[in-house]
């Protein structure tokens, strides 16, 4: 009887100029409950994070780092205030650079990855990058049973037939 073979998990601290110097791809998962400030800002993390990652340069000749990371998670839905399902699909593109002067000096489309140690916590970017890809407002697509009781929809309809045209009275005068 064999095994479904253990998903690879993503190292948390590496030392980006050796692996940008390498050009080094790396690829595996991020545990959910690693990701604590993602966490807080949705219901659930449903299932653990794949992530993709180039270390090497970028068009400009800087050392950069480059991905993808997806994730599914739930939101409470704006709308009925059930949950929904969100996939994340979430780009990296990050400038590496190690000091604040050097970001401050990058173009503005160049988003910079402060590195100040030796080693730094991948997790975190991808995290970052996850958070900043989260919806404004979760929304089922459709289906959603509006419950909230406000609105003119929710008026009975003798209220909605009674309510009329402020302006009918100008509308009015003007003939």
């Amino acid at each position: 009887m064999s095994t479904a073979p253990q998903p690879h998990i993503l190292p948390q601290y590496v030392d980006p100029r050796k692996l940008a110097a390498r050009q080094v791809v790396l690829q595996g998962q991020i545990p959910p409950e690693s990701l604590t400030r993602l966490a807080r800002t949705v219901l659930s993390i449903e299932e653990p994070v794949s992530v993709q990652i180039r270390f090497g340069r970028n068009l400009q000749g800087r050392w950069a780092v480059s991905g993808t990371a997806k994730a599914q998670v739930r939101l409470q839905c704006q709308r009925c205030l059930d949950p929904v399902l969100v996939p994340l699909d979430a780009g990296l593109a990050v400038t590496l650079v190690w000091s604040d002067d050097e970001a401050k000096s990058l173009p503005r489309a160049e988003e910079a990855w402060l590195v100040e140690a030796e080693e730094a916590n991948l997790w975190e970017l991808v995290e970052d990058e996850l958070i900043l890809a989260l919806p404004i407002v979760g929304l089922h697509d459709k289906g959603c049973e509006i419950s909230s009781g406000y609105g003119v929809d929710s008026m009975p309809e003798t209220e909605q037939e009674e309510r009329h045209n402020p302006f009918e009275v100008l509308a009015k005068l003007k003939r």
